[in-house]
Protein backbone atom coordinates (compact mmCIF):
# COMPACT_ATOMS: atom_id res chain seq x y z
CA UNK A 1 0.00 0.00 0.00
CA UNK A 2 2.54 2.60 0.81
CA UNK A 3 4.18 1.69 -2.84
CA UNK A 4 1.06 2.28 -4.66
CA UNK A 5 0.76 5.55 -2.41
CA UNK A 6 4.46 6.74 -3.28
CA UNK A 7 3.84 5.85 -6.99
CA UNK A 8 1.01 7.95 -7.33
CA UNK A 9 2.33 11.03 -5.45
CA UNK A 10 5.57 10.79 -7.58
CA UNK A 11 3.21 10.56 -11.08
CA UNK A 12 1.56 13.55 -9.65
CA UNK A 13 4.50 15.49 -8.68
CA UNK A 14 5.48 14.91 -12.73
CA UNK A 15 2.27 15.94 -14.22
CA UNK A 16 2.65 19.25 -12.68
CA UNK A 17 6.17 19.68 -13.50
CA UNK A 18 5.42 18.68 -17.42
CA UNK A 19 2.40 20.80 -17.39
CA UNK A 20 3.57 24.67 -19.14
CA UNK A 21 2.28 27.62 -16.59
CA UNK A 22 -0.66 29.42 -17.84
CA UNK A 23 0.18 32.90 -18.88
CA UNK A 24 -1.62 35.57 -16.77
CA UNK A 25 -3.18 38.79 -17.77
CA UNK A 26 -1.13 41.57 -18.56
CA UNK A 27 1.86 39.11 -19.60
CA UNK A 28 3.21 38.94 -23.26
CA UNK A 29 2.62 35.86 -25.25
CA UNK A 30 4.86 37.24 -28.07
CA UNK A 31 8.14 39.09 -27.82
CA UNK A 32 10.11 39.23 -31.02
CA UNK A 33 12.65 41.57 -32.89
CA UNK A 34 12.69 42.39 -36.89
CA UNK A 35 13.11 45.31 -38.95
CA UNK A 36 11.21 47.34 -42.34
CA UNK A 37 13.68 48.62 -44.87
CA UNK A 38 12.99 50.22 -47.86
CA UNK A 39 9.89 49.99 -50.11
CA UNK A 40 7.99 46.00 -49.95
CA UNK A 41 7.27 44.49 -53.46
CA UNK A 42 4.72 42.22 -51.78
CA UNK A 43 2.26 45.09 -50.66
CA UNK A 44 2.22 46.76 -54.09
CA UNK A 45 5.09 49.46 -53.35
CA UNK A 46 7.26 50.90 -56.21
CA UNK A 47 10.30 52.53 -55.16
CA UNK A 48 11.34 56.57 -56.63
CA UNK A 49 13.53 58.97 -56.18
CA UNK A 50 12.35 62.35 -55.52
CA UNK A 51 14.12 65.90 -55.60
CA UNK A 52 13.63 68.50 -53.20
CA UNK A 53 12.54 71.46 -54.76
CA UNK A 54 10.29 69.87 -57.71
CA UNK A 55 6.66 69.01 -57.89
CA UNK A 56 5.70 65.78 -59.28
CA UNK A 57 2.23 64.39 -60.18
CA UNK A 58 2.34 60.89 -59.04
CA UNK A 59 -0.71 58.39 -60.66
CA UNK A 60 -2.19 54.82 -59.91
CA UNK A 61 -4.32 53.72 -62.57
CA UNK A 62 -6.62 50.63 -63.48
CA UNK A 63 -9.41 49.45 -65.44
CA UNK A 64 -10.07 46.32 -62.90
CA UNK A 65 -10.44 48.17 -60.11
CA UNK A 66 -10.95 51.38 -57.97
CA UNK A 67 -7.09 52.58 -56.92
CA UNK A 68 -6.05 54.26 -53.59
CA UNK A 69 -2.76 55.25 -53.76
CA UNK A 70 -0.59 56.28 -51.26
CA UNK A 71 2.97 57.98 -50.74
CA UNK A 72 5.40 56.79 -47.94
CA UNK A 73 9.38 57.84 -47.26
CA UNK A 74 11.00 54.87 -47.72
CA UNK A 75 11.63 52.79 -44.35
CA UNK A 76 9.34 54.39 -43.00
CA UNK A 77 5.79 53.97 -41.87
CA UNK A 78 3.61 57.14 -41.69
CA UNK A 79 1.46 58.26 -44.60
CA UNK A 80 2.56 61.35 -46.56
CA UNK A 81 -0.20 61.68 -48.58
CA UNK A 82 -3.16 59.53 -50.16
CA UNK A 83 -5.88 59.66 -52.89
CA UNK A 84 -8.60 57.30 -54.12
CA UNK A 85 -10.48 59.64 -57.16
CA UNK A 86 -9.73 62.63 -59.18
CA UNK A 87 -10.03 64.13 -62.41
CA UNK A 88 -13.63 62.76 -62.63
CA UNK A 89 -12.83 59.38 -62.27
CA UNK A 90 -11.73 56.29 -60.09
CA UNK A 91 -8.10 56.44 -60.42
CA UNK A 92 -5.47 57.89 -58.34
CA UNK A 93 -3.89 61.22 -58.42
CA UNK A 94 -1.19 62.65 -55.97
CA UNK A 95 0.30 66.22 -56.22
CA UNK A 96 3.64 66.46 -54.12
CA UNK A 97 6.78 68.44 -54.13
CA UNK A 98 8.99 67.17 -51.19
CA UNK A 99 10.67 69.36 -48.54
CA UNK A 100 13.81 66.91 -49.04
CA UNK A 101 15.41 64.71 -51.45
CA UNK A 102 14.99 60.84 -50.82
CA UNK A 103 13.45 57.85 -51.95
CA UNK A 104 9.64 57.32 -51.50
CA UNK A 105 7.02 53.92 -51.88
CA UNK A 106 4.20 54.40 -53.97
CA UNK A 107 1.96 51.85 -52.74
CA UNK A 108 -1.34 50.75 -54.90
CA UNK A 109 -4.32 49.16 -53.45
CA UNK A 110 -8.07 48.54 -54.23
CA UNK A 111 -10.69 50.62 -52.70
CA UNK A 112 -11.91 49.15 -49.74
CA UNK A 113 -9.41 46.73 -49.13
CA UNK A 114 -9.08 43.25 -51.18
CA UNK A 115 -12.32 44.81 -53.19
CA UNK A 116 -10.51 44.61 -55.83
CA UNK A 117 -8.10 43.13 -58.44
CA UNK A 118 -6.60 43.15 -61.78
CA UNK A 119 -3.79 44.98 -63.57
CA UNK A 120 -2.88 48.49 -62.51
CA UNK A 121 -0.24 51.52 -63.90
CA UNK A 122 1.78 53.69 -61.82
CA UNK A 123 3.73 56.97 -62.74
CA UNK A 124 5.29 59.76 -61.32
CA UNK A 125 6.41 62.74 -63.63
CA UNK A 126 7.45 66.06 -63.07
CA UNK A 127 4.52 68.81 -62.80
CA UNK A 128 5.20 72.02 -64.27
CA UNK A 129 5.79 74.89 -61.24
CA UNK A 130 2.78 76.44 -59.43
CA UNK A 131 2.15 79.92 -60.59
CA UNK A 132 2.87 82.98 -58.58
CA UNK A 133 0.30 84.23 -56.82
CA UNK A 134 -0.45 87.56 -57.51
CA UNK A 135 -0.71 89.89 -54.88
CA UNK A 136 -1.88 93.20 -56.80
CA UNK A 137 -5.40 94.07 -57.74
CA UNK A 138 -6.42 95.30 -61.19
CA UNK A 139 -8.25 97.98 -59.56
CA UNK A 140 -9.34 98.99 -55.60
CA UNK A 141 -12.89 100.11 -54.72
CA UNK A 142 -13.21 101.70 -51.17
CA UNK A 143 -16.66 100.30 -49.76
CA UNK A 144 -18.90 102.30 -47.92
CA UNK A 145 -20.78 101.47 -44.40
CA UNK A 146 -23.69 102.66 -43.61
CA UNK A 147 -24.77 101.86 -40.09
CA UNK A 148 -27.38 102.60 -38.12
CA UNK A 149 -28.07 102.04 -34.04
CA UNK A 150 -31.89 101.28 -32.72
CA UNK A 151 -33.56 99.45 -30.41
CA UNK A 152 -36.70 97.73 -30.59
CA UNK A 153 -39.27 96.87 -28.38
CA UNK A 154 -41.53 94.43 -27.78
CA UNK A 155 -44.43 95.81 -29.53
CA UNK A 156 -46.54 94.38 -32.52
CA UNK A 157 -45.17 94.66 -35.74
CA UNK A 158 -45.16 92.60 -39.30
CA UNK A 159 -45.39 88.96 -38.29
CA UNK A 160 -46.44 89.84 -34.41
CA UNK A 161 -42.58 91.11 -33.94
CA UNK A 162 -41.29 95.01 -34.12
CA UNK A 163 -39.91 96.60 -36.66
CA UNK A 164 -38.14 99.98 -37.86
CA UNK A 165 -37.63 101.04 -41.15
CA UNK A 166 -34.85 102.48 -42.98
CA UNK A 167 -35.00 104.82 -46.44
CA UNK A 168 -32.07 103.75 -48.73
CA UNK A 169 -31.07 104.98 -52.38
CA UNK A 170 -29.42 102.10 -54.45
CA UNK A 171 -28.34 102.32 -57.98
CA UNK A 172 -29.01 100.00 -60.41
CA UNK A 173 -27.45 96.50 -60.69
CA UNK A 174 -25.15 97.42 -57.62
CA UNK A 175 -24.81 94.70 -54.84
CA UNK A 176 -25.37 95.83 -51.17
CA UNK A 177 -24.65 94.02 -48.36
CA UNK A 178 -27.22 94.27 -45.82
CA UNK A 179 -26.93 93.11 -41.97
CA UNK A 180 -28.47 93.23 -38.67
CA UNK A 181 -26.87 92.36 -35.94
CA UNK A 182 -28.13 91.90 -31.79
CA UNK A 183 -27.10 89.97 -29.05
CA UNK A 184 -30.75 90.74 -27.60
CA UNK A 185 -33.01 89.20 -30.06
CA UNK A 186 -33.43 87.13 -33.56
CA UNK A 187 -32.98 89.87 -36.11
CA UNK A 188 -34.79 89.17 -39.96
CA UNK A 189 -34.13 91.73 -42.61
CA UNK A 190 -36.12 92.88 -45.17
CA UNK A 191 -35.86 94.76 -48.16
CA UNK A 192 -39.24 96.92 -50.10
CA UNK A 193 -39.77 99.58 -52.91
CA UNK A 194 -40.15 102.18 -51.28
CA UNK A 195 -43.58 102.80 -52.59
CA UNK A 196 -44.57 99.22 -51.98
CA UNK A 197 -44.25 98.74 -48.48
CA UNK A 198 -47.32 97.27 -47.82
CA UNK A 199 -46.45 94.41 -50.23
CA UNK A 200 -44.24 91.11 -50.58
CA UNK A 201 -40.61 92.30 -50.03
CA UNK A 202 -37.75 92.08 -52.55
CA UNK A 203 -35.37 90.20 -50.10
CA UNK A 204 -35.56 89.33 -46.81
CA UNK A 205 -33.36 86.66 -44.83
CA UNK A 206 -33.43 86.05 -41.13
CA UNK A 207 -30.32 83.50 -39.88
CA UNK A 208 -27.30 83.92 -42.98
CA UNK A 209 -25.22 85.60 -40.56
CA UNK A 210 -23.24 84.42 -37.65
CA UNK A 211 -25.48 83.27 -35.11
CA UNK A 212 -29.23 84.00 -35.59
CA UNK A 213 -27.84 87.36 -37.25
CA UNK A 214 -29.50 88.21 -40.59
CA UNK A 215 -27.40 88.93 -43.39
CA UNK A 216 -28.59 89.27 -47.23
CA UNK A 217 -26.65 90.75 -50.68
CA UNK A 218 -29.17 92.85 -52.63
CA UNK A 219 -28.74 94.30 -56.14
CA UNK A 220 -31.52 95.81 -57.55
CA UNK A 221 -32.86 95.65 -60.82
CA UNK A 222 -33.81 99.74 -60.84
CA UNK A 223 -32.73 102.17 -59.61
CA UNK A 224 -34.52 104.45 -56.95
CA UNK A 225 -35.41 104.60 -53.23
CA UNK A 226 -35.96 101.49 -51.50
CA UNK A 227 -36.76 100.42 -47.81
CA UNK A 228 -34.70 98.28 -45.20
CA UNK A 229 -36.99 97.00 -42.67
CA UNK A 230 -35.56 95.04 -39.23
CA UNK A 231 -37.71 93.40 -37.54
CA UNK A 232 -38.14 90.72 -34.25
CA UNK A 233 -38.78 86.95 -35.76
CA UNK A 234 -40.49 86.78 -31.87
CA UNK A 235 -43.32 88.87 -30.94
CA UNK A 236 -42.15 88.96 -26.99
CA UNK A 237 -38.75 89.69 -27.55
CA UNK A 238 -36.55 92.85 -28.60
CA UNK A 239 -33.56 94.64 -27.68
CA UNK A 240 -30.60 96.56 -29.07
CA UNK A 241 -29.30 96.01 -33.02
CA UNK A 242 -27.16 97.39 -35.30
CA UNK A 243 -28.04 97.62 -39.02
CA UNK A 244 -25.28 97.91 -41.48
CA UNK A 245 -25.34 98.56 -45.20
CA UNK A 246 -22.27 98.30 -47.26
CA UNK A 247 -21.96 99.15 -50.70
Amino acid sequence: MRLALAALAALAALALHAAPALAQSGEPILSAQGSLTGCDPARGDHQVRLESGRRYYLRAASEDFDTVLRLYRSGQGDVIQENDDSEGSTNSRIAFAPSGTGDYCLRVTAYGGGGGAGNYTVTAEMAPPLPDARSRPTRMVRATQRIYEGDLGGGAGEDGGSEHDYAITLRAGEAVLISAESEAFDPVVRVYRADQREGDPLATDDDSGAGFNALLAFAPEEAGDYIVRVASFSSDRGGAYTLRVTE
